[in-house]
């Protein structure tokens, strides 16, 4: 006895199996659609929801175990399997963050022209304005950094300012160990538990900018070079300025997006590398970017020992970042899940294992 055979409808075309299949099943939105295609090819609609039933119509994920969202425009906080907090105020933003019964986050207004100003409560309580113009970066031991220009401060539950950790940008909170890293004006490198500072790295430039991966490796924008370091601040590699996107592997190693062979008169390919965890950089992939566009985006995520290399105007294929196996192009396969016009095309793609 055989099973029935599924088939779904894309943009009014019937479709059942995607041909090749990928190695794992694969969770990919068009402007068809959001469907999920399986490690057999078999193609269905997903279904599955983003968030956990505790956080009904939850938006953002800010923080480990911590759902958010906006009933009635209003700030609602989730956590733990169910509601901790909501606001009597009304809150567009989704920066938040979480520590214990303490709630930071940053509010938007169109009177806001540089940044959020800065409100806090505790569960069971109503929030209190504490400061205009400053991002809540995260909880540390010492208390709540924040940034205000650029000015690196450390506040407590309260809203007191504890202490000035010193002027810097682009503070960002490493969930690994309850940190922040920030850059400071003289070009160096700095993590702080908002007590303490260490020094992990010197001579990155003024103007260099520091975001913590996945895997807590830290990635270093400059303007002539991107820097990839370990948590530590020893140095992993380094690649090009401003890649289309970086993603922080489980093993340590780093996959990254660069635009080469751009020129007035060609749109150049998009070619996906990999720092691996030894420091050695590996080029896995080209693609011939489509078509011109303002909002052209590529992106690289791993999963079961693959690479997903997907780019919104189409192309998808699945890398093997030890070169063992060639890549698997999926272009083609998913196609048939896409407008017929391929100026329409868009896709936002990743394995089923890390759909957000």
């Amino acid at each position: 006895m055989f099973d029935a055979l599924v088939v779904i409808v894309a943009c009014g075309r019937p479709v059942a199996r995607a041909s090749p299949a990928p190695p794992a099943p694969i969770v990919a939105r068009t402007a068809c659609g959001t469907y999920e295609i399986e490690a057999d090819g078999s193609v269905t609609r997903y279904r599955g929801n983003w968030a956990p039933s505790w956080a009904p119509h939850a938006i953002s994920h800010p923080g480990p175990g911590t759902w958010v969202a906006h009933p009635g425009g209003r700030l609602a906080v989730y956590r733990d399997g169910g509601l901790l907090w909501r606001s009597r105020i009304k809150v567009a933003s989704d920066e938040v963050v979480v520590h214990g019964s303490s709630i930071a986050f940053g509010r938007y207004t169109r009177y806001d022209a540089n940044g959020p100003t800065l409100w806090i409560a505790r569960a069971g309580g109503r929030e209190f304005r504490v400061a205009p113009a400053e991002h809540p970066v995260g909880w540390t031991a010492g208390g709540l950094v924040t940034q205000h220009g650029q000015r690196i401060r450390v506040r407590g539950p309260d809203g007191v300012v504890y202490r000035m950790l010193g002027y810097g940008r682009s503070a960002a909170y490493d969930t690994g160990n309850a940190t922040v890293v920030f850059v400071r004006r003289d070009g160096a490198v700095f993590r702080t538990d908002g007590r303490h500072l260490w020094r992990l790295a010197r001579g990155v430039g003024r103007s260099a900018w520091v975001v913590v991966l996945g895997n807590r490796m830290l990635q270093v924008t400059e303007r002539r070079r991107t820097l990839y370091l370990r948590p530590d601040g020893s140095r992993l590699g380094a690649g090009p300025p401003s890649p289309e996107s970086v993603g922080g592997f489980p093993d340590g190693s780093i996959g990254y997006v660069v635009r080469e062979g751009a020129t007035s008169s060609a749109l150049g390919v998009n070619v996906v590398f990999l720092l691996d965890r030894a420091g050695r950089t590996h080029r896995l992939y080209a693609r011939r970017i489509l078509h011109a566009s303002c909002g052209e985006y590529a992106s690289v995520s791993y999963a079961g020992e693959r690479i997903l290399y997907f780019d919104d105007e189409g192309p998808i294929a699945v890398l093997d970042p030890t070169r063992g196996s060639r890549p698997l192009d999926l272009t083609r396969a998913f196609t048939m899940l896409q407008p017929k016009d391929p100026s329409r095309w868009q896709l936002y793609a990743a394995w089923l294992s890390n759909w957000r």
